[in-house]
């Protein structure tokens, strides 16, 4: 997905372009479009005619543009009105969807805090954008909010409707000379996460295509089931790779899946880390989700066949190899079939 991150000004008007596909996020280009001529007509049409050779000549799958801060200069923000409203046009004119991020949520996605500055926001996209060179700060906060838009295919098919809230797992990655925040849906797809970036040779860009490609349930399914050709099929992932990673985490596969069923539950939205504008209407209560009963039933099967006397990894192979089969097996339906694929053979 290629994202085009607008900061709108009528001086200046920032802008950046970025590549996400898989886990993998990369520059593409960034600029500062400056308006020309004596009259607010005038140089609205010098803002409209950049921004439409920028969307021309990048192609963006997807839109984000600052939401308009208001002060107590009413003209001014009136003037920033008119430019926002050609960050907005531009894009959506070529048929692409345009997202909307207040500021303070730019930052807070960006920095960690909601009220980072200018030099923060610059620092923040040179880690996460190594090597880029950035026109100025304009559009340093245009690349923010590109940044801010960018997810994998997997998570924006996992995400609810357009407008609703939704709330992720978050691990932050402390280095030297690199800060990473990483979000997950489920705190099972988190430990995943730290389980896979512990092997050697499996950064954060792998374990991210590993989870990309399989998903929590399939990573699970591969270990406890010593499947390394399916880790394989992730890119990036070599075949000696997918190997150390399915014998140095098969033992702790049992665990994650047993977590499962504590889990199902994606991370709940609750008003202490949302930033709203405006009160927040009630929600209405959630729908139990099929992936919940399964999860379930994986974790109970698997407590079930470890007081029966099988070890962890046995138990977890053989379910493993249960729910791929049958999806919606109940639990003791799990057990039973688990129990046969066991039991002594002759």
């Amino acid at each position: 997905m290629r994202v085009l991150g607008v900061d709108p000004g009528l001086r200046n008007m920032g802008w950046g372009v970025i590549e996400a596909v898989g886990s993998r996020i990369t520059h593409v280009a960034n600029g500062v479009c400056h308006s020309s001529g004596e009259d607010l007509a005038t140089r609205l049409v010098s803002l409209y005619t950049q921004m439409t050779d920028v969307v021309r000549q990048y192609q963006p799958d997807a839109a984000a543009v600052e939401n308009t801060f208001v002060n107590k200069d009413g003209v001014g923000t009136l003037k920033l009105g008119q430019a926002r409203a050609i960050a907005l046009l531009v894009p959506a004119q070529a048929g692409i969807t345009v997202a909307e991020y207040a500021p303070n949520k730019v930052k807070k996605t960006i920095v960690g805090v909601g009220h980072a500055d200018k030099g923060q926001i610059d620092h923040m996209v040179r880690l996460q954008l190594p090597g880029v060179n950035i026109a100025g700060a304009d559009a340093a906060d245009a690349l923010a909010i590109a940044l801010c838009h960018a997810c994998s295919d997997r998570t924006l098919a996992a995400l609810p409707s357009v407008g609703e809230a939704v709330a992720l797992y978050t691990d932050l990655v402390v280095r030297e000379d690199l800060l990473q925040l990483f979000g997950f849906p489920t705190l099972v797809e988190k430990e995943w996460h730290r389980l896979l970036m512990s092997v050697q040779g499996i950064g954060a860009k792998a374990s991210l295509s590993i989870l990309g490609a399989l998903g929590a349930d399939g990573v699970s399914r591969a270990i406890a089931l010593g499947d390394w050709n399916a880790i394989k099929a992730a890119k990036g992932v070599g075949p000696k790779t997918a190997q150390r990673v399915v014998i140095e985490l098969k033992d702790k596969a049992p665990t994650v899946m047993a977590m499962a069923g504590q889990s199902a539950t994606p991370a709940t939205v609750t008003d202490d880390v949302i930033e709203a504008d405006t009160p927040a209407a009630p929600q209405p209560a959630p729908t139990p989700q099929p992936v919940a009963i399964q999860t379930n039933a994986q974790a109970d099967a698997l407590s079930a066949l470890q007081n029966l006397g099988y070890s962890p990894s046995e138990a977890a192979a053989a379910v493993a190899q249960v729910m791929a089969d049958a999806p919606e097996t109940d639990t003791s339906g799990v057990i039973r079939a688990a129990l046969k694929l066991m039991a002594p053979k002759g």
